[in-house]
């Protein structure tokens, strides 16, 4: 093999390394540990130029009531918030791959709720923001 096909040789596996770089799948993951061993997460990954996110609230307590928010950032500045009810349950919100430019989300618990009022978005006992920022 003479010199100029051998460069030629290098400078294609070069390239296609780079592009395999770029065209391949990056991951953000944040988490945090929440009081009664709950948990919250925020998860997203990048793949040819999309993304998508999956986040949760995790109750340590069988007991204890979730919550759960999600917002996604669009390039022009447009938001969607995901939003859940307080129940006894796990909240687990997944996207498919869109054109994002961020996601953020709000945790929290709750060791109970008065289903007649309408202000028990702020009676939980822990709060965890997560954020790829």
């Amino acid at each position: 093999m003479n010199k100029k096909h051998k460069r030629t040789v290098v400078k294609a596996v070069a390239l296609s390394a780079l592009l395999i770089s770029v065209m391949g799948t990056a991951a953000f993951a944040a988490s945090e540990n929440m009081e009664c061993d709950g948990y919250g997460y925020l998860n997203s990954n990048y793949s040819n130029g999309m993304r998508n996110v999956s986040a949760g609230t995790i109750r340590g307590n069988s007991v204890d009531y979730a919550y759960l928010s999600v917002t996604t950032t669009y390039y022009d500045g447009s938001e969607y918030i995901y939003t859940s009810p307080i129940t006894r349950d796990n909240k687990i919100y997944s996207s498919n791959y869109e054109w994002s430019e961020d996601y953020s989300s709000v945790h929290k618990l709750y060791s109970n709720i008065d289903k007649s009022a309408d202000n028990n978005m702020d009676n939980y006992y822990d709060i965890v923001y997560l954020s790829e920022d």
